[in-house]
């Protein structure tokens, strides 16, 4: 049969129109990313007119001040220069620790802290290695403390939205050794709060705030893991404009309380980097850490503002799969 040119065209609009459909279809589906973010700001301990804030406070003795027992030791972080922004130990809470003394007996502490950022995420960050220890063979003193504060700021001045939804993050894991006796202990404490600052008004517990404490004892190893809950964040979204902040403050804090031998608590992390070698050469403390079931033992520690991108719905996953199988059959059709 010899076709014209007019029957060619029908046939080719009428097997093609039905493809065109089939894509029309699928680009009507809701489009499966969030809308533009904003990349969070980090302010620093130099920024005006709002700073970040990171201080300590080593406390050798709980239970008495002076003049039974040395002053409060109390710092900001760094002692100079500006927060790092890879999570580092610092003075004047370094890497071998700021100890104090008293007779016999000693404290050391250990602290720092650092932020990270990127599009709509917002965290502090710490290094493993923060905590305290206490070695009192006489009982000379009473359990030891020591806090990290921090109020953490990032401006929203880009272009874009944070969230929504938002998640409050806290993921801190812990590694613990209680020493021999019937008065040792360890503890961990955190009190931590995300707040905003919208259209230049503060706005306090955007989200409920993670508030609590766990002791560890009797004597013994532990590792542990400490993760806020979800809670939904009113307001949901936050724009990315002039006058806009989201803010993380709070504390970690961490007492020790020797016995007859040294107690100690450390943040964990992927690395064991700057964690104190009795932990580290305790087998039992090995088999906790390591141990595959418990994947929360290993995740370096941080507190702050997360997007959480929903995952496609499965009625949204089947209508792109159908649109996609016509889109197939249609075109087979045409070159049969």
């Amino acid at each position: 049969m010899t076709r014209t040119p007019g029957s060619v065209a029908g046939e080719w609009l009428g097997r093609h129109c039905i493809v065109a459909a089939a894509l029309v279809g699928l680009a009507a589906i809701p489009a499966l990313t969030s809308q533009a973010s904003t990349t969070p700001v980090f302010q620093n301990n130099n920024a005006s007119p709002i700073a970040s804030q990171l201080f300590g406070d080593q406390d050798f003795d709980m239970t008495s001040g002076p003049p039974t027992s040395p002053a409060d030791f109390i710092s900001n972080m760094p002692t100079s220069g500006t927060i790092p922004g890879s999570p580092t130990l610092m003075a004047p809470w370094p890497s071998t620790g700021n100890t104090i003394t008293l007779g016999t007996g000693s404290s050391r502490a250990k602290g720092g802290a650092g932020h990270t950022e990127g599009s709509n995420l917002a965290k502090i960050t710490f290094p493993s290695g923060v905590g305290l220890d206490q070695t009192d063979p006489n009982h000379v003193v009473g359990p030891s403390r020591y806090q990290i504060s921090f109020n953490y700021v990032w401006n929203l001045s880009n272009p874009g939205t944070f969230g929504p939804p938002m998640s409050g993050t806290f993921n801190i894991p812990v590694g613990v050794h209680v020493g021999s006796g019937a008065g040792a202990y360890a503890k961990f404490e955190w009190d931590i709060h995300w707040d905003a600052r919208i259209n230049n008004i503060t706005v306090p517990d955007v989200r409920s705030p993670y508030v609590g404490s766990r002791s560890f004892a009797p004597g013994g190893t532990y590792v542990a893991s400490f993760t806020a809950p979800s809670s939904p964040f009113s307001p949901s979204t936050i724009a990315g404009q002039a006058g806009n902040l989201v803010v993380l403050r709070g504390h970690i804090a961490f007492e020790a309380n020797n016995d007859d031998s040294r107690s100690l608590i450390e943040i964990l992390g992927s690395q064991l980097k700057d964690v104190d070698d009795q932990l580290r050469a305790d087998p039992v403390f090995q088999s906790l850490y390591f141990d595959p079931s418990h994947p929360e033992f290993r995740v370096d520690a941080n507190s702050g503002f997360e997007e959480e991108l929903p995952e496609p719905s499965t009625g949204v996953l089947a209508a792109v799969g159908a649109a996609a199988a016509l889109v197939r059959r249609r075109r087979a059709s045409s070159r049969a």
